[in-house]
């Protein structure tokens, strides 16, 4: 089956991060609600969504193959910062190399991607509100992402559709563990 138009690689957030993520969209703009709380590893920034016409049975098993080699990461969000001009807020993960490493292994693994004008800029969109809207902008820039380090376990696959975000392909971050579960929806 070919890859539905657009499709991004990302990284799942733990509950209690998409929570509290999912409860900002709620409370300042509903915009982004159908869309997972991720960082997107390939597809946004660095390089743009995969080229649909690959298959996405390669796709999952290339993403199954690195998730395999990538052990679970431990990040945490110190700030809120925003792309200028856009609107879009979002949390810095840190530490940034675990994340650079993966996207580097995505781009070696002869995938093909659509170009992207931006650099890899790891990030976890919170959410986009009107940047002319000065008292929310003021508010959310006064927020603070939540304290401590967030197990990151799993790797993904999503495809934007006309219902929303899909999810193709999910997999375990499992280090070279032989055991990985993979829940792979089909369309």
């Amino acid at each position: 089956m070919p890859l539905p138009d657009p499709t991004y690689i990302v990284l799942d957030m733990p509950t209690v991060l998409t929570d509290f993520v999912m409860d900002l969209r709620m409370r300042f703009s509903k915009r982004l609600l159908c869309f997972p709380v991720e960082i997107t590893v390939a597809g946004s920034s660095g390089v743009g969504p995969l080229e649909s016409s690959q298959e996405l049975a390669q796709v999952c098993r290339v993403v199954s193959d690195i998730s395999s080699q990538v052990d679970e990461l431990s990040l945490s969000f110190p700030r809120i910062l925003t792309f200028p001009g856009t609107g879009v807020y979002f949390f810095e993960p840190t530490p940034r190399a675990s994340l650079e490493d993966i996207h580097t292994r995505i781009l070696a693994s002869g995938l093909r991607f659509a170009s992207s004008p931006f650099p890899f800029t790891p990030h976890l969109t919170a959410l986009k509100v009107n940047p002319s809207n000065q008292a929310m902008v003021s508010e959310v820039e006064a927020l603070r992402p939540p304290i401590g380090a967030f197990r990151v376990l799993t790797c993904s696959v999503y495809s934007i559709g006309r219902s929303g975000c899909e999810l193709r392909h999910r997999v375990g971050l499992t280090g070279g563990c032989s055991v990985a579960y993979t829940a792979t929806k089909s369309s």
